[in-house]
């Protein structure tokens, strides 16, 4: 089984920092790579990517009072690039405190429903990813917020996020999930529910609406998810998402979901499946993603994986089963399917973290 364990409650990923003892520094990192084949049906291509390397670093200092000071710095690394290009851009940032109350922090911060979904993911950041069908475009992650993360009360904690307006007219966010994770015959299993608002002003932003544009500070998103997980360490894992977009000014009636399961036939491989579908109101602009890999762990902290993926479009939409933002600097070939078609990508890529 991956050394990662499923956590997927909000206060365990955003109190991750926590883990480094009082008064301690830790340096951290994940260094990926991958060669990619992907086909459009019209063209193909190989590719070599950098999967989000990151570096960065956290810290912590015990104040008195019960309370506990900590911070982290986190940037994403271009593999692929140098110079100016090497370092991509901040990702997760923040400061914070902790005591008895629980955990107030702000900053950067990834958004609890992207990062409760990232955790779950059997291909996070790799070909056949679930945010290729979970449409989360400008709430993967948050500027300028505040977050509390309550105490774990019996396996349950609830995570709220607040962006305020910063300057911007109806600029406003607001995210808040409950989270449980507990031991259950045998195995652990974790629930989330979670909600997301975005006001106009963030979704001008996001759309690159001006004044004058159909829509201008007339819109807002607005996301309902509820994820569920079960693992038995070393033996099986498995999960479900379900997203709604109902209550959206934004998608409408749209839909997301899908699942996963993941078996360990060795004691350093794991085979995996997975299958995520965006359900769009409108019928024709659906699309399914199919995924199916292996993982063999080298060791505790570096991984070897090959996957196969391919993305089911209907006639007027046109996914790709990757995010081809990987692909920097990369002309149109193999990665530009016109509406309707079914391109597929082919990756074999190499994970160390430290």
């Amino acid at each position: 089984m991956k050394k990662r364990f499923i956590a997927v409650s909000a206060a365990a990923l955003m109190a991750s920092p926590l883990a480094v003892m009082a008064g301690d520094l830790n340096l951290y990192g994940e260094a990926h790579l991958s060669v990619d084949h992907a086909d459009d049906k019209t063209d193909s291509s190989q590719f070599l990517a950098s999967r989000f390397s990151t570096l960065g670093i956290t810290g912590s200092e015990y104040l008195g009072m019960g309370l506990t000071g900590f911070f982290q710095y986190e940037t994403e690394v271009n593999l692929t690039a140098g110079g100016d290009g090497l370092f991509d851009g901040t990702t997760e940032s923040f400061l914070g405190v902790q005591g008895g109350f629980g955990t107030v922090l702000g900053g950067m911060l990834y958004d609890p429903l992207f990062a409760t979904l990232d955790g779950l993911d059997l291909f996070a950041d790799r070909v056949g990813s679930v945010h290729t069908m979970a449409r989360l475009e400008g709430a993967t992650s948050h500027t300028n917020v505040l977050a509390y993360v309550t105490p774990d009360f019996n396996g349950f904690s609830f995570a709220a996020v607040y962006g305020p307006e910063q300057g911007t007219d109806k600029g406003s966010r607001f995210v808040g999930q409950l989270g449980f994770e507990g031991e259950v015959e045998g195995g652990t299993i974790s629930a989330s529910l979670g909600y997301l608002q975005a006001n106009e002003g963030v979704v001008n932003a996001v759309a690159e609406l001006e004044p004058g544009d159909p829509g201008y500070n007339d819109l807002k998103l607005k996301i309902w998810q509820a994820t569920f997980g079960y693992e038995i360490t070393d033996v099986w894992r498995g999960f479900a998402f379900y997203q709604d977009y109902g209550s959206s000014d934004v998608m409408e009636d749209d839909k997301a979901y899908g699942a996963g399961v993941g078996f360990m036939v060795s004691p350093q491989v794991e085979l995996l499946a997975q299958v995520s579908r965006y359900d769009a109101d409108a019928s024709r602009e659906g699309a399914t993603t199919y995924a199916l890999g292996a993982d063999y762990f080298i060791t505790d902290r570096t991984t070897l994986y090959g996957i196969a993926g391919m993305t089911r479009n209907k006639s007027e939409q046109a996914l790709m089963p990757t995010d081809v933002d990987y692909y920097q600097g990369a002309g149109p070939e193999g990665i530009s399917p016109a509406a309707g078609d079914n391109p597929w990508v082919v990756s074999l890529g190499v994970i160390h973290s430290f």
